[in-house]
């Protein structure tokens, strides 16, 4: 392993695991893989069939098209500010439904 490795990995629609089970076997007991860091990930916004890019080197997201407010917030909070799973429902209570 080398600070200079590209990998890219991608779920199908279909998948049944998470990104991290997926991961988890490589992950394990490995310090090269334990200190590796996302630059950029391309998500699926939830209830929509639009993508949304955040770019870690750059602190920054983006998504192809408009997204409702409530939803890109939640995908700020929790791919960029990286709240934990508590702090991501007290959020989620307090933030308006559109529906």
């Amino acid at each position: 392993m080398t600070p200079d490795e590209q990998i890219s990995h991608e779920l199908r629609a279909t998948a049944t695991a998470t990104l991290a089970e997926e991961l988890g076997p490589f992950i394990q007991n490995e310090p090269s893989w334990q200190s590796a860091r996302l630059q950029w990930l391309d998500l699926k916004v939830p209830g929509t069939d639009l993508r949304a890019h955040v770019d870690f080197s750059r602190d920054v997201m983006r998504a192809d098209k408009s997204i409702p407010l409530r939803t890109m917030v939640l995908l700020v909070a929790e791919f960029g500010s990286a709240l934990t799973d508590e702090e991501l429902g007290h959020l989620r209570e307090r933030l308006p439904d559109a529906g």
